[in-house]
């Protein structure tokens, strides 16, 4: 599920093939879903998963509490695995201050600029 990619422009020298990241889109059964997901939350249809998982961005990802950071899979994607280092944050929409929505948000405007 991957294809040869030209290192010398920094890449990696295997990049996963459109089967695979289309793969890595679907939910997996065993994951827990979030039924309340806050709608301005959603991953955007033409997106995807690959925008929260790259390098750059991971040091991007907000605070929750001291012990974790808000799970972008739980808030953004609509899913998780049960043993989420970041667990801690799968809450429902009606659960997350507005002043952690406020930071979410500029968190996804600046991925989604950023992609």
């Amino acid at each position: 599920n991957q294809v040869p990619s030209d290192s010398s422009q920094g890449g990696s020298l295997l990049q996963p093939t459109k089967q695979a990241k289309k793969d890595d889109n679907k939910k997996n059964p065993k994951n827990i879903i979030n039924r309340e997901q806050c709608r301005e939350f959603k991953m955007q249809e033409d997106k995807d998963w690959s925008m929260f998982k790259n390098k750059k961005t991971l040091k991007w990802r907000l605070e929750w509490k001291d012990t974790c950071k808000m799970c972008p899979r739980w808030h953004s994607r609509g899913d998780c695995l049960p043993d989420c280092n970041n667990a801690a944050s799968h809450v429902l929409c009606p659960e997350i201050l507005p002043e952690k929505k406020e930071s979410y948000r500029k968190y996804l405007k600046r991925l989604r600029r950023d992609d």
